[in-house]
């Protein structure tokens, strides 16, 4: 399964939120993930 998880952050934090979220979607083999950094304007 292919899963793109976009975020914003300000400080890091949604980014080390996102980045937990990505490895454990991870943990299941065959799973591909993509963080993408989206800037909310």
């Amino acid at each position: 399964m292919k899963v793109l998880i976009a975020y914003d952050t300000k400080h890091g934090n949604t980014k080390k939120v996102a980045e937990l979220i990505g490895e454990g979607i991870n943990t299941k083999e065959g799973n591909e993930v993509r963080l993408m950094r989206h800037l909310m304007i």
